[in-house]
Order: structure tokens, then sequence, then C-alpha cells
């Protein structure tokens, strides 16, 4: 006899997204397009200019690298490098570019202090999500992948699906997890940007087990 058990799963993918690394995601607003910045690697190369570096994921050319960046924030311009020691002209542009979100982000990290400890936040973050969570009944495995953003003081600027699970109840339940959350705690009064990127997903997984 078959039973069907359903293990609830929820976790993030929240800054940093990778163990070990100060990568944070910036979100720019393209479906195709990946972006992530080593926190890190922010230094001052001048007075004016910081330098950092980003990687950055193509889906729809299947590329993925690593780029070297410098940003004049008084003057807001920017360059990619290749590489470290490689140069490239400061130029100016878009500020809805991704190189404009690369840079304001970078240039608002700035002044992030380098020990801030997001793990509080984020786990408090993640427990209430999670009560707020109903997902749908079903038979089969399912992830939901959205991202949404948190501004100073809490409140939830945007939210998307990035990757549907193919089922729409279980997308549903995910993106009205995340507004029945809102508003959500103020950002770490450390931090000195305006909002920040979260990404979460949420897994639907189904284990059979056989009864004899």
């Amino acid at each position: 006899m078959n039973k069907i058990l359903f293990i609830f799963v929820i976790y993030s993918l929240i800054i940093p997204i990778a163990a070990g690394q100060n990568w944070y995601k910036i979100e720019v607003y393209k479906n195709d397009l990946r972006v992530y910045i080593d926190i890190d690697s922010i230094s001052n190369k001048s007075k004016d200019l910081i330098e950092y570096k980003i990687k950055y994921e193509d889906l729809s050319k299947n590329t993925n690298k690593i780029l070297y960046t410098e940003s004049n924030c008084i003057k807001n311009l920017a360059a990619l490098k290749t590489s470290q020691k490689s140069t490239a002209e400061l130029k100016s542009f878009a500020s809805t570019s991704p190189i404009g979100y690369i840079h304001n982000y970078a240039c608002s990290f700035e002044e992030l202090p380098k020990k801030l400890n997001w793990g509080p936040y984020m786990r408090d973050l993640e427990q209430r999500i999670k009560r707020n969570w109903q997902p749908p009944k079903g038979d089969t495995s399912k992830r939901v992948v959205v991202t949404f953003s948190i501004a100073k003081d809490g409140r939830l600027l945007i939210k998307k699906v990035v990757k549907s699970s193919g089922f729409p109840l279980a997308d549903q339940a995910a993106i009205r997890a995340i507004e029945t959350t809102a508003p959500f705690r103020p950002l770490p009064p450390e931090f000195k940007g305006n909002s920040v990127p979260i990404e979460f997903t949420f897994d639907y997984n189904v284990v059979n087990s056989i009864l004899r």
C-alpha cells in the first residue's frame, strides 16, 4: 500500500548566497540575467574610486562570467574589466541598466560594516514567512523561487516568481506567503542601503513510502 508523505520545507537563498563568500544578489529586473556582487571584494582604489568583483549569468546565452568593476560614486561613472589588472574607461550609464544597478548597489554597500550579521534578521524573516505559507496538496514534488525586495523600513517593494513550479496554486501560495508576512521588520540599522533584494525557494518535497 502506497502512502504519500508530504514534507514541506522552506529555505532561503538569501545573502550571502554562497557559503563562505559574501556574494549578494542584485535585482536587475531582466528575466534572463542574474547578477551578484562580492561584498568582501569592495576596496578603495583611490580617493574617489572603488573596485569590486561581480559575476553574472546570462540564461539566454548560457554564459557565466566573473568580471571586475570600478565605480566613481561621486560622479556616477563605472567601468567593467575582464581582470583585476586590466584597464577600462569609466563611463556614464542609465540608472535602470544592469551596470546602473550594480554601481548603485556597490556604492550603497561601501558604507556597510564588513561584519554586519544578517543571520538573526534572516532567520526571523524565514520563520515569519513559513508561518504564513499554506502550500496546496499534491502528489508531486515542486519548487517555486520568488524574489522580492524589502525597503529600509520593512515595506515590501516588489515581488515576482522567477522560477515557476508549473502548478499555479503552488506559485500563488508562495506569493501569498510573502504578501501576508509584509510589512517585514525594518532592515538592520547598520545597513546603509535603501533596500535589499531577497530570493526565497519554496520546496514541496513528496516522499513515497510502501507499507507492508
